[in-house]
């Protein structure tokens, strides 16, 4: 393919490695038992053979077909050999040998006999890639003797590295290479530009290092909450000159290593609008309906292509505001011209003008898979990061892709639950999801399937400020997907993955690899303790202790060993790490445990097994959940039967008092966020393991859960103290119990912290609830009674006592009996809307917001009189 390393002209090429002295004891195979000779990326092909190729001091000998030696290969020969414990290398003359079609496209085959070791490749990369699998396998003194064939399943195996967010230098560029060609990938994206950063030197429009690279701060209070800036308010950035980057293109090209410029245009673009703030839109938003800025591209994109040889030149396109260009006259002028007032036709012209732009200088462009929204023709390769299926769409419109989907293939997504890790937190890229990433949709065609390029992993730097975070966020993940890129689908196995990798920590450590240790895993970040709680943790490595701390201090290997828990019983920090047998040892999970006063119990008068059910039929179906309801019957039942409801039942209310047999912090859990659950006061929904607990004493509490549908499923489950889940059965009823008036209540608007719905309904003006947005036409507040009431007025107040966040606009209804429509009853005036003479028995009120205001709503009473 045309973005693969210049190849000499593929002749069959051997090379032998051989002790000077032929005679060496040959030892058995046994002798290899402290040792797995395995090799990651795993080959196509391993068959083990008796006996070792034992490693000297003596003579290095070099065998080339007609002593013609490969260019570019000499230095990683010689490292070799230094590595081996040679000091002499000769390169006699060799004999040509016989082709094979498994050597084509960086294939190799590799023969370890206890005198010879003999590598055969039709070109230079094969050789280097087994230069990479001869160096795993060395043992101490030998080599265990084995037959390989090996092939890279993909053509295109990549590593991305953001050098934006936080710059990283020369030094380290050539070092995260070095790191790539051991797993064989050959491929690195360098995304150059961004809004936090150009970084590479401009002949043509010298502001973008000398403004444009540079920035105030050095990173996010993020990163500064994680203890990870560093020169927090100093000038930060850099850049690299023409000269850098020839030498770097120099030495990954001597590792067979391509290298993907991307300038980010015409979002992201805040570095160059700082540096020539006329180029700007709005925000970090390029003005491409002015000329000059198309101007200003071409002659970027122009040097850009000069410096880099690669074939392929990535031009951005991910996340443009594309509202800027429906404000921006230059735009609005240049949408005219094109017909249409879509900026994503905008967008389609930009990215197909820098495609021929580039064509004509040999460059294919590739872009983000957001060009697909804008519908650009098949000229431009994809790269599909969203997973929204993408990587399917493109090749089915002819377009080559690279796939590197976020949560597989995003390596800046922490895989550690240690909230001081560097990375993206909100996210989780796990291992194995690496693993078993396949760039290939099975639901390709053949022909589809010959334009997935391959995949690569991605690291952005947002919260990696140093070198060491971008090793310990890249392995061993990068591990597991160079498999994913180079070895067959049919030889991978995962649970031998992970056998090898923890094997192959000795030759991360050797190469000095800054590799994640995994943190120990609690059942819960925050632990409510009623009483003595036990902490557990679980290791997700393989090997390795997890210590422990109570006292707040950072653990340390000598901390105490964690065993089977940690017991404890009141409030405190527990602070744990993994340590490893080679002392390294993981980042800090932290547990906050916190001592909590268990509500007591009620008393029931005349308590009976099961719960009290209230059965609801929609009337309106285009209304949101519970809007118009009309109880059928309205009538109580008690049942120890969740299931027996009317069939017709749309919704249904139940309500009972759960039996606390110990105390402890309880979580509840429901099937599904249709079921909406109320404990004591306190609101579950869904199967969040994360929800807020609640400390509960032994006894009756009361509970109130609402259901959407006639789920066959309904139910409950709890947990004590974070533990593995159970179905509760102990409940009972208390038919004397004085109900609410108020039976339930639906909104959509988001409760903001502790201001959950239920305080506009509970007789307090001081309590209330609380919206945590703006509103809108598309929200309200309604709230249904536990049967009709004739009311001689309703009142509903808004706002704080101090007057802020009132209800704007909105009108105030009500659902007569026997209707199955509300009626406007009230405007609301200064946040307060009043309702009399009202004709019928009121099953429901609603407050239906109807213009937009953009302070927070506060609903401080509904009273109904």
């Amino acid at each position: 393919m045309m973005f693969i390393s210049q190849h000499l002209t593929p002749i069959a090429t051997c090379f032998a490695i051989a002790t000077a002295c032929l005679a060496q004891t040959v030892q058995s195979a046994e002798a290899t038992a402290d040792h797995s000779p395995f090799v990651l990326p795993t080959p196509m092909k391993q068959e083990m053979a008796e006996g070792q190729f034992l490693i000297n001091k003596g003579t290095l000998r070099f065998q080339f077909p007609n002593g013609k030696k490969q260019v570019g290969i000499g230095r990683h020969i010689t490292a070799l050999a230094k590595q081996l414990g040679f000091q002499h290398i000769q390169t006699p003359q060799g004999q040509p040998v016989k082709t094979h079609s498994n050597l084509q496209g960086g294939g190799y085959t590799l023969e370890i006999t206890p005198r010879i070791i003999t590598i055969t490749a039709m070109a230079d990369n094969g050789f280097f890639y087994a230069l990479q699998t001869l160096r795993q396998l060395i043992v101490r003194d030998h080599i265990p003797c084995q037959n390989i064939a090996d092939k890279p399943r993909y053509a295109w195996r990549g590593l991305h590295l953001d050098v934006s967010r936080h710059f990283f230098d020369k030094a380290y560029i050539k070092r995260h290479l070095d790191l790539m060609a051991l797993y064989k990938y050959n491929v690195f994206h360098w995304h150059l530009s961004d809004s936090d950063g150009w970084r590479i030197e401009s002949k043509t429009y010298p502001k973008l290092h000398e403004v444009g690279a540079w920035r105030p701060r050095v990173g996010r209070p993020g990163n500064q909450a994680k203890g990870l800036n560093h020169d927090k308010g100093k000038r930060y950035g850099g850049y690299y000159t023409h000269a850098d980057i020839k030498e770097i293109i120099a030495y990954a090209k001597s590792l067979h290593i391509e290298i993907l410029p991307e300038v980010d245009v015409p979002g992201h673009s805040k570095a160059i609008i700082d540096s020539y703030p006329e180029l700007g839109a709005s925000g970090d938003v390029l003005n491409v309906g002015k000329p000059e800025t198309i101007t200003f591209l071409e002659g970027i994109f122009a040097e850009t292509a000069d410096l880099f040889p690669f074939g392929h030149l990535h031009i951005g396109c991910d996340e443009v505001g594309l509202d800027a260009w429906k404000r921006h006259p230059d735009c609005q002028r240049k949408m005219q011209e094109l017909g249409t007032d879509d900026p994503h036709v905008l967008h389609k012209w930009l990215v197909e003008h820098l495609q021929q732009f580039l064509a004509a200088k040999d460059k294919k462009a590739i872009a983000w898979c957001e060009v697909l929204d804008a519908k650009v023709d098949a000229k431009t390769a994809v790269m599909c990061w969203r997973d929204n299926g993408g990587w399917i769409k493109a090749p089915k419109l002819g377009h080559e892709i690279v796939v590197t989907p976020s949560m597989q293939a995003y390596f800046n997504y922490q895989e550690d639950v240690a909230s001081n890790a560097p990375g993206h937190g909100g996210y989780r890229t796990i291992m194995s999801k690496v693993y078993h990433f396949d760039p290939t949709d099975d639901s390709l065609s053949e022909q589809e399937k010959k334009l997935v390029l391959g995949g690569q992993g991605c690291v952005w730097t947002e919260f990696i400020p140093l070198p060491k975070h971008v090793e310990y966020i890249t392995f061993p993940r990068a591990v597991a997907l160079s498999e994913a890129l180079w070895t067959p689908k049919a030889n991978k196995n995962w649970e031998s993955f992970q056998n090898k990798l923890e094997l192959h920590r000795v030759f991360m450590d050797k190469h000095k690899i800054q590799y994640r240790v995994g943190a120990p895993v609690p059942e819960a970040r925050k632990i409510k303790i009623v009483g003595k709680t036990r902490i557990k943790f679980s290791n997700p490595n393989l090997s390795g202790n997890i210590h422990y701390t109570t006292d707040g201090s950072e653990p340390t290997a000598d901390s105490p060993r964690y065993t089977k828990g940690i017991e404890v019983s009141d409030s405190c920090t527990v602070q744990s790490i993994v340590v490893l047998d080679n002392g390294r040892k993981s980042y800090v999970t932290s547990v906050e445990c916190e001592r909590k006063q268990a509500k007591a119990g009620v008393k029931l008068n005349n308590p009976q097994a099961g719960v009290h059910i209230r059965s609801y039929q929609l009337a309106d179906p285009q209304t949101s959940f519970v809007s118009l309801l009309r109880a059928e019957p309205n009538t109580v039942t008690t049942t120890s039967d969740w299931r027996k409801v009317p069939a017709q039942s749309t919704h249904i209310e139940y309500n009972g008092h759960l039996k606390v047999e110990e105390a402890g912090d309880y979580s509840f859990f429901t099937q599904n966020h249709d079921q909406k659950l109320i404990v004591s006061g306190q609101n579950f929904s869904g199967n969040d393991r994360n929800a807020e607990g609640i400390a509960l004493a032994p006894g009756h509490h009361p509970f109130t859960m609402l259901v959407k549908g006639n789920l066959q499923d309904t139910g409950i489950r709890y947990s004590i103290n974070d533990s593995t889940p159970k179905v509760l059965t102990n409940f009972v009823a208390d038919p004397s119990i004085k109900r609410n008036p108020f039976s339930l209540i639906d909104t959509n608007m988001q409760t903001s912290g502790n201001h959950s719905p239920e305080l506009a309904i509970d007789g307090k003006q001081e309590t209330f609830f609380w919206s945590r947005h703006g509103v809108s036409p598309q929200h309200q507040f309604s709230v249904f009674l536990s049967q009709p009431q004739k009311a001689s007025s309703i009142t509903v107040t808004t706002g704080k006592p101090n007057g802020g966040d009132k209800l704007e606009a909105a009108d105030l209804e009500v659902l007569y009996e026997g209707k199955n429509k509300f009626t406007k009853v009230a405007d609301f005036t200064g946040g307060v809307a009043t309702a009399t003479s009202l004709e019928l028995p009121v099953t429901a009120v609603r407050i239906k917001v109807i213009r937009p205001q953009g302070s927070w709503l506060v609903i401080r009473e509904i009273e109904i009189k």
